[in-house]
């Protein structure tokens, strides 16, 4: 299951000598450019598909061909993350499987009947 991030901060792409103007905020201009050359004001924000928050510092997630949106890891692994069948927690570390069926642990996977599993030392 190979997961791409890809950053959605508009600002990344800005030439490194253009700097934001002291106290202004998202909209503010870069020193140097125009409302309609600013990347700041063209960007579009993206909304979370798990909360559903515009935020303009989203990313997004590629897994399997499918490409979500999130604005926050705690919402990209209530979205993504797989769960474990025996206890329902988000599977966020390596986990273990057998069969194609992904466990938490060992213990929960012993608990489903798969005894041949162990956890790294």
């Amino acid at each position: 299951m190979a997961m791409v991030l890809r950053a959605r901060n508009p600002a990344a792409h800005v030439p490194v000598g253009l700097r934001r103007l002291p106290g202004r905020g998202t909209g503010a201009l870069f020193a140097g450019l125009t409302n309609e050359m600013n990347p700041i004001c063209e960007a579009a924000m993206s909304r979370c598909e798990t909360c559903g928050n515009d935020y303009d510092k989203a990313f997004q997630v590629v897994m399997n061909g499918v490409t979500h949106t999130f604005h926050s890891f705690e919402c990209a692994i209530q979205g993504v993350a797989p769960t474990c069948p025996t206890c329902g927690t988000h599977i966020v570390g390596h986990g273990v499987e057998k069969d194609g069926t992904i466990f938490c642990c060992v213990h929960c996977a012993k608990t489903e009947g798969a005894t041949e599993l162990r956890d790294r030392a």
